[in-house]
């Protein structure tokens, strides 16, 4: 019987063990694969992308989070649009969304920060989705003309699917 007790004690104790060494190995994981990323690029006069921040560029007015967490700060214009950086794809409405967002801010002159947690393949989707409408450009201008600037962008091959389709609707 003190025995059955001691293992019920002892059991929750191991669990949360276990528990923090797997998020510990997960974050240092995280750490070794983003470091030295740049935080955040200037892709256009007053565009940025980049990664999860305490706080935007210096003078920012409109940020597009697309993280799944909301950020620590606000600026004036300040949109949380949460995906995952994983298939499916975001519907092509919704990416038309995001680049009517950013469009409207860029039309308005406000500097915009469009951010993922890393900078690299939500933003990146986003951005090169944005240019491509605005420059006439195809998917693969927009991404070389952004990996001019950052070369750490690469859409995955869920978005880069969704890009694709993007092109064909630009195309009309």
């Amino acid at each position: 019987m003190k025995t059955a007790r001691r293992l019920i004690l002892i059991a929750p104790l191991l669990a949360g063990l276990v528990i923090w060494f797997a998020l510990w190995q997960l974050e240092k994981h995280y750490e070794k694969q983003y470091a030295g990323i740049e935080h955040y690029t200037q892709i256009e006069d007053g565009l940025y992308l980049g990664g999860n921040l305490t706080e935007p560029p210096p003078g920012t007015q409109a940020v597009l989070n697309l993280c799944e967490h909301d950020d620590p700060y606000w600026c004036d214009v300040y949109l949380w649009k949460p995906i995952r950086d994983s298939t499916p794809a975001p519907k092509i409405e919704w990416l038309a969304e995001q680049v009517d967002f950013v469009e409207k801010q860029r039309n308005e002159r406000r500097i915009t920060y469009v951010h993922c947690f890393a900078g690299v393949s939500r933003s990146g989707m986003v951005v090169t989705a944005y240019l491509m409408r605005e420059h006439g450009w195809t998917r693969d201008e927009a991404l070389a003309k952004i990996r001019e600037k950052r070369p750490q962008v690469r859409p995955n091959r869920a978005f880069m699917e969704l890009l694709a389709k993007w092109e064909v609707r630009l195309r009309g």
